[in-house]
């Protein structure tokens, strides 16, 4: 799928708009909130969302945070 030159150049004023709206939020949640709200019109993926996050990362307008999964060996 083709990236949307608009979504491209919107992308991180919706990061920061949805982080605003919500608090913190993972990656996965960020995009079904995108497509939830467009009504399917927008569908930010994560090829193009987590780049936009280190972005803004490294501009020191956001901070991650990185969580391991947990699993059970039984």
């Amino acid at each position: 799928m083709k990236t949307n030159p608009f979504i491209k150049g919107s992308m991180q004023a919706i990061i920061l708009n949805l982080l605003e709206q919500n608090g913190s939020m993972y990656g996965y949640e960020m995009t079904k909130a995108v497509r939830e709200i467009s009504k399917g019109k927008i569908v930010m993926n994560e090829a193009a969302l987590y780049p936009a996050l280190h972005k803004l990362e490294e501009q020191g307008i956001l901070s991650t945070e990185h969580k391991k999964a947990i699993s059970c060996t039984t």
